[in-house]
This record gives structure tokens, sequence and C-alpha cells, in this order.
């Protein structure tokens, strides 16, 4: 096409909304729109009711994720995976999951036995930390690097690809569990504890604000992002790692997300059930304000770094078992992010004791 052309066809690519001049949106990109909305409606119907009912349901929500995610990283490198591989991707990613759950029932039950007390399996974290094992990790060097050395479709950029997914997706997973059940269970403030642990008010609300909180962040950034790069997008960030993503669309996404989020964050303070009290309140509302900043940010972040293994492996999406939205950790590329880097705020907090009303019970 020449130059002329070409300008002539971006002439009649353009559109106004008012006097305000937007790109032409095709019909092709107008259907994909649509059904990324429907498919979008039905997974918050399926993880919404998880989120408020929590306990085992919460649990089963993110087992469903561990079983998608597992079958993603493997079929991302291998086309024709054989067995035992996803047997050890699967053992990899179930320990860096559910340690803390393991370790805390595995103590519980020590101490039920040593006082002669019947013990019960429980998801409650007596941790208030997320924790990878050093022997885990040294499993998994040791095993991969051991199959590379053994399997000639198998070399040293796979042995990075999945020690590295495992331990992202691995702590992304684990403090989806962290960040609904250790709220309030660990903060104390003039010697007792905040909060109604059993009132429906805490269970099925107060306990999912901080889960909520990360998802309008990183989900309405996304949505924004995109919108605002389908519409006004002229400039490119990176081509090389994510040839649509914009500048125009950064910025509308991040302006977006961190107005949603402060405000959900601050109304929820403001109605007497703040995200974390002693923290995430209004005595401390500067301290929403800037993790409402930052979490759209490190979701961009998570976005262009599982584009950039995208781009290095040579392959569109993770899966399609979310149809148009591609796989699972296309969708939760950003999340994953945003989790891990909340729940190591959180932990730096209690750890330290950075603010007066935060005293973590043992």
């Amino acid at each position: 096409m020449s130059d002329e052309e070409m300008k002539k066809e971006e002439e009649v690519t353009q559109d106004y909304i008012g006097n305000i001049p937007v790109n032409h949106v095709s019909e092709k990109a107008k259907a994909s729109l649509r059904s990324r909305v429907v498919y979008a409606l039905i997974m918050a119907v399926i993880a919404i009711p998880a989120l408020i009912f929590g306990g085992w349901v919460w649990f089963a929500f993110v087992g469903l994720l561990y079983v998608l995610i597992g079958r993603e990283i493997v079929m991302a490198v291998q086309k024709k995976p054989q067995w035992w591989l996803y047997l050890l991707v699967y053992g990899f990613l179930a320990a860096v999951v559910y340690w803390t759950i393991i370790r805390d029932n595995f103590s519980a039950f020590v101490d039920a036995k040593k006082n002669g007390e019947i013990w019960k399996f429980s998801l409650e974290l007596h941790s208030r930390f997320l924790f990878v094992s050093p022997f885990l990790l040294i499993s998994m060097f040791v095993v991969f690097f051991w199959v590379a050395v053994g399997q000639e479709t198998f070399d040293f950029t796979e042995v990075c690809y999945l020690v590295t997914m495992i331990l992202l997706c691995g702590l992304g997973l684990q403090s989806a569990l962290y960040l609904r059940y250790v709220p309030l269970r660990f903060i104390e403030t003039s010697g007792q504890l905040l909060g109604e642990i059993d009132s429906p008010v805490y269970k099925f609300w107060q306990s999912t604000e901080i889960l909520v909180f990360i998802a309008i962040a990183s989900m309405v950034n996304d949505i924004f992002a995109y919108l605002g790069g389908m519409l006004f997008g002229k400039h490119h960030m990176n081509e090389r790692v994510s040839p649509k993503k914009t500048w125009e669309g950064f910025f509308i996404g991040w302006a977006f997300g961190t107005i949603c989020a402060a405000g959900f964050g601050l109304i929820c303070a403001a109605c007497g059930s703040p995200m974390l009290p002693g923290f995430l309140d209004l005595d401390h509302w500067y301290v929403i304000i800037i993790s409402s900043i930052l979490l759209p940010l490190l979701g961009v972040l998570g976005d262009l770094s599982f584009s950039l293994i995208k781009r290095h492996f040579g392959f569109k999406d993770y899966s399609n078992v979310l149809g148009p939205h591609g796989g699972v950790l296309d969708r939760l590329d950003s999340a994953i992010f945003c989790m891990i880097g909340f729940s190591m705020v959180v932990m730096i907090c209690f750890y330290f004791r950075l603010f007066p009303g935060i005293n973590p019970v043992a």
C-alpha cells in the first residue's frame, strides 16, 4: 500500500465522539468486545460467590485455578507434553500454593497429639507471612536440571521458565488464600481483637474487602486501558513486548483504576468497615490513596511480564479456555503481581509494626 493510500485509509477510519476524535472501531473489534463482556460476566458469576462465602468454597475456587494454571504452564512450551511433566509441575505448584496451610495444620496435628486432643483440618492461617520452603526451591532446580540433562526436548530455557512460573503463579495463588483468610485475625488494638470474626458482616464482607480492592485496581485498569487504547491509542509503549499497548491506554487505565480503587477503600473506611483497621482506615487515608496509585502500576508490570514470556516462546495466549479472553493466566497476570505485592506490604507492616494499630497476635 502506497503512502497516499495509507493516508486515505487513516482518514476513512477516523471517528468522532462529539467533537473528540477517536480511532475507528471495526465490527470485528466490537464483536470481540461484546464477547469479552459475556465471558467476563460468566467468570464473575463463578468468582464472586466463592469470594463471598470464603472457607472451603474459596479454597475450592483457588484449587480450580491451580488446575487450570498448571495445565497452561506446561502447555505454553510443551505442545505435546509427557505425563511426568504434568506430575512435576502440579506437584511443585501445589507445594508452593498450599505450603502455609499444610505447615499450619501439621503443627496443629502435632500439638493435638501431644495434648491427647482430636485434630481437625482447618483453613485458619496461623502464619502471618507467605512462605516458600528453601528445600522446595532446591528440589525444583535439581529435578528440572536432571530432566534437562536427560531429555533432548527440554533445555535450560525451559528449566528457568518452569521454576519462574511455578514460583510466580504459586505465590499468586498462595496470596489469594492469605488475603482472604488472614484479615483482622492478627490485628489487635488496645488489647482487643478488632471485628467479630464469626459475624456475617465480617465473614461475608469485611474479610473480602482486600481482594475486592485489588480486583478493582487491576481489572478496572485492564478494562479502561483496553478501551482507552482502542479509542485513543496512538503511541505504542513497547511493541517488542506488547504490540497493542499504548501510552494513551496506559494513562487512562491507570487513572480509572486508581480512582475506583481509592473510592472503594475510602467508602469502606467511612462506613465503619475498613479493609484493615489500623492500616487501611480513615486515620490512614493516605495509605489507601498510595496503594490505589501503585496497584495499577504493579498490574501493568504483571501484564507486560507475562507478555514478555509469551513473546519469547512465540505464542499469543496461554490457552483458549476462556474463549476470546485467552487463558486463565492471560486474565490473571495483573492480579497475580498485585496480590503478591500487596501481601508483601501487609507482611512488612505486621513484621515491623509500622502502624500503632497493628500488633500481630501470636
